[in-house]
Parts: C-alpha cells; sequence; structure tokens
C-alpha cells in the first residue's frame, strides 16, 4: 500500500512538469489496483472496492483528458474528490 501512495504522490507532482509520465503512473496505480479488487472475495469490502476502482478510473481519465486539452480541468477537481471519498470508504470498510 505504500508504494501505492508514493506512486499516486509522484504522480500528482509529475502533472505539472511530465504529464505523459504522470498519466503513465496512475495508469499503472489503476492496473495494479483492478488487479486486487479482482482478488476480494468478502461481499461487503468488494461493494466498496468496486466504487472505489470505478472513482480511479474516472479520474485517470480525467487526468489524461485535461493533458491534452486544458479546458477540463474542471473534471479533475470532481474526479478527484471522488476518488479521495471511496478511497476512504474503503479503508473505513478494511479498518472496521
Amino acid at each position: 500500500m505504500n508504494e501505492s501512495a508514493t506512486t499516486m504522490q509522484e504522480a500528482m507532482s509529475d502533472i505539472g512538469t511530465d504529464p505523459q509520465k504522470a498519466v503513465k503512473a496512475l495508469q499503472g496505480f489503476k492496473d495494479t489496483f483492478e488487479q486486487a479488487v479482482a482478488k476480494v472475495d468478502n461481499a461487503e469490502v468488494r461493494a466498496q472496492a468496486d466504487k472505489a476502482l470505478a472513482a480511479t478510473k474516472e479520474m485517470v481519465a480525467a487526468i489524461e483528458a485535461v493533458t491534452k486539452d486544458p479546458t477540463k480541468v474542471a473534471g479533475v477537481s470532481d474526479a478527484l474528490t471522488a476518488f479521495q471519498e471511496e478511497m476512504t470508504k474503503i479503508g473505513t470498510v478494511c479498518g472496521g
């Protein structure tokens, strides 16, 4: 999990200087998270993990879109907020 957090932090800091590198790192995070979600067999955790994965996909798509068209920046804020909320919720479900 720490490696994933580091990947996210590095990707977010690269957005302004190297957007393609940031998008590639975020896509890697999304792919790794998707593989982890596929292995979850607890129904309650899986339901929240699926929501978090959907939010992750939306965030990656929004960031990728804004690197191609800066006028789409408004969508990034909403996507990041949803991502943060869903990841917090999965932490709550997993932590009890």
